[in-house]
């Protein structure tokens, strides 16, 4: 945008030096018109100047309005592809937001799988250790029993 003034002002400056240019040719010819009245037809030297600052003019302004036309031309092409792209990057955006999700899904699902067997482990490890324990209660209920068989044998 920064770019589109400066343009703008250099095309005016450009403008106004070449209207300068012509106030001054026009001056040039009046002062030469008084000091030297070889010249009868002033009228046609100012129509003629008038005529060479609105040629001038009329191109500086076609030369203007294809300018802006070109420019407005490749912002419209740029703001149609940043549309695109935009409306591509919110489409990967929402597939990445449902794997994401999917994959969240997935690990809370094998968190609570994981919870499940752990808590199934520790229930079968208590159920093993009472089993143990009882066997070896019957084992010592066995060695006592041995101990008065001997006994009683002797």
């Amino acid at each position: 945008r920064s770019s589109d003034l400066a343009e703008i002002a250099f095309l005016k400056k450009v403008h106004d030096e070449e209207v300068a240019e012509l106030l001054r040719q026009i001056k040039e010819s009046k002062v030469s018109v008084e000091m030297a009245s070889e010249r009868p037809d002033l009228a046609a030297a100012l129509r003629s100047v008038r005529q060479q600052m609105e040629e001038i003019s009329a191109k500086n302004l076609k030369d203007a309005e294809v300018w802006y036309k070109n420019k407005y031309d490749a912002m419209k092409h740029n703001a149609v592809k940043y549309d695109n792209q935009i409306v591509d990057l919110k489409e990967d955006i929402n597939t990445q937001i449902q794997e994401i999700q999917t994959l969240q899904d997935e690990i809370e699902r094998l968190r609570n799988s994981n919870l499940y067997l752990e808590n199934k482990l520790e229930e079968m490890e208590g159920n093993h250790l009472e089993a143990v324990a009882n066997l070896q209660g019957i084992i010592t209920q066995l060695e006592c029993q041995l101990r008065e068989t001997k006994a009683e044998m002797l």
